[in-house]
């Protein structure tokens, strides 16, 4: 097994150092995360795994800037993560694909470019359509396609303005196996031109080890982070890898470490 590359002189994509988040919740407060740190390298893809209620949306909303920190810091290329700036240089790509259901394929893509006023948008679109593998879709309406077509062009959306920063959350968490795989290495194939940093929230320890340069292990009610895992995987990582031995021992040892604290009772 041998890393592609190292990202450790590179500078940091996300900085989360301390952060804790509380909900209210009728008269009291409900602690989501506490005292979580997290960096993701420049063009490093970080999967986070957890079990449900340990706060990995929280987590990755909060890196969004959807969400505001009770305490600690959070910066996301340098600067604050709600600044409109770094607003710009985000994708998110989520569960549901959120797609606007009365444009066409094409349009859906083109849709921040559209806003944003930049030149060339017709040819971006077309790029990311061919790169996905829907090119041939694109005057379809999202009522046409087939669940992995969709998140096919969310992701083809969340790409259209450059992103510096890749968020995406659970989003093959609605796919039937089959269309799921087929979305991994779609991905991975994108990620691979692309380069952008990404963080990968995910329930699937095996989709994590396939996907990341390094998986961040989440548990406890609040949520805190327990581990991280190097995966020193040789990359273009094909489907294949999934039956090779060192592949199987690191999906063991995410599982372990996963499982290897009681599911807390609490708040």
């Amino acid at each position: 097994i041998i890393p592609i590359r190292s990202s450790a002189s590179l500078p940091m994509a996300v900085e989360v150092r301390g952060l804790s988040h509380r909900y209210p919740v009728g008269d009291g407060l409900i602690t989501a995360l506490e005292g979580v740190n997290l960096t993701v390298k420049n063009g490093e893809f970080v999967a986070v795994v957890g079990r449900s209620g340990c706060g990995k949306t929280t987590l990755l909303r909060t890196i969004a800037g959807l969400l505001s920190p009770t305490s600690g810091q959070v910066k996301v290329l340098g600067g604050s993560s709600d600044s409109a700036r770094q607003a710009r240089a985000l994708g998110l790509v989520t569960q549901d694909p959120g797609l606007l259901s009365w444009l066409n394929v094409a349009s859906n893509v083109r849709l921040t470019l559209d806003i944003t006023g930049e030149e060339g948008r017709d040819e971006r679109a077309q790029e990311l359509l061919e790169r996905v593998g829907i090119a041939e879709f694109a005057r379809l309406v999202p009522g046409q396609l087939s669940g992995g077509m969709r998140q096919r062009v969310a992701l083809a959306r969340a790409l259209a303005h450059r992103p510096k920063l890749l968020l995406m959350d659970e989003p093959f968490g609605a796919l039937d196996e089959l269309s799921r795989e087929e979305m991994r290495l779609e991905l991975l194939r994108v990620w691979e031109q692309e380069r952008t940093s990404v963080v990968f929230v995910t329930h699937s320890i095996r989709e994590a080890v396939l996907l990341a340069d390094r998986v961040v292990v989440m548990n406890g009610q609040p949520g805190h982070v327990t581990a991280e895992v190097l995966i020193p995987l040789e990359r273009p990582r094909l489907g294949t890898l999934e039956e090779s031995q060192p592949y199987r021992e690191l999906v063991a040892r995410v599982r372990g470490l996963l499982w290897s604290e009681p599911v807390a009772h609490g708040d």
